[in-house]
């Protein structure tokens, strides 16, 4: 056994793919499907979105390289709401933590970290929530670090020691050789089953612009879940609905009637 450590010993790039057939369409199945207005898919959408803004900035802005960065911890507190037929407001604004490391200068000059989150999320909410007063209802909390490691109470030496502040745009890693700072396993598939197909379809159908000119009530945290075993289907739809336009019980039977339908 060969133990190697620090930057001597980076094993070389390797990608394994390992191939397995899987049933199309199988006996059993069990799959969820969470909307465009669920937690974890704003916060999976936002991290996405403030990886891209970030890595476009230090291209144009960096030497033409992406720093080094980690938008993967986002936690959404959906805040306080007063709710009745016909109406609601906020009591308590929602929150969102940004947690994770980021590169916060470079070559000794700050980068604007504060102003390319701010950007991120009021376009992010502006398209996908307009309903939403960013100003008055959402608080940014950005709890982003740059230590080289957790629990260090020194600084840091070797390759890690600039990672997140680099004085020299040679020390930023992956450029000279692609490297991993982590284990990782990737897992993907295809094609669809068919009840995975018309789960997708159905939810993207609740939450498609034009079902929701048709039905304004109809909110976005839509979750469906759906059972397979054989040839029977179990489907259970979460429909939220924006008290707004629900004026009286009589008015949400209705629309229900009409969703089931």
């Amino acid at each position: 056994m060969t133990i190697n450590i620090g930057p001597s010993g980076i094993a070389e790039e390797k990608i394994i793919i390992i191939e397995k057939k899987i049933k199309k369409n199988p006996d059993h199945e069990i799959i969820e499907r969470k909307g465009l207005g669920h937690p974890d898919t704003i916060c999976d959408a936002l991290a996405s979105e403030l990886s891209r803004d970030y890595s476009n900035y230090t291209i144009k802005n960096c030497d033409g390289r992406i720093l080094h960065h980690q938008f993967d911890k986002i936690m959404l507190i959906g805040g306080k709401t007063d709710v009745s037929w016909g109406g609601g407001e906020f009591v308590k604004p929602i929150q969102v933590n940004i947690v994770g490391r980021i590169t916060k200068s470079y070559l000794g000059k700050n980068l604007p970290i504060n102003k390319i989150i701010q950007q991120v999320l009021k376009n992010f909410f502006t398209r996908m929530f307009p309903k939403i007063n960013f100003k008055k209802n959402l608080v940014i909390n950005n709890f982003l670090t740059d230590f080289a490691g957790p629990g260090t109470i020194k600084e840091s030496t070797g390759s890690i020691k600039n990672m997140f502040n680099p004085i020299d745009k040679n020390v930023i890693r992956g450029y000279e050789k692609l490297v991993a700072n982590d284990t990782s396993c990737c897992v993907a598939y295809a094609p669809l089953s068919s009840l995975e197909t018309a789960v997708l379809k159905a939810e993207k159908f609740l939450n498609d612009s034009v079902t929701k000119k048709k039905f304004p009530w109809l909110g976005t945290d839509i979750k469906i879940m759906a059972i397979k075993y054989e040839d029977n289907v179990d489907l259970t739809v979460c429909i939220p609905q924006i008290a707004k336009y629900v004026k009286d019980l009589y008015k949400m039977s209705t629309f229900r009637t009409v969703v089931y339908a």
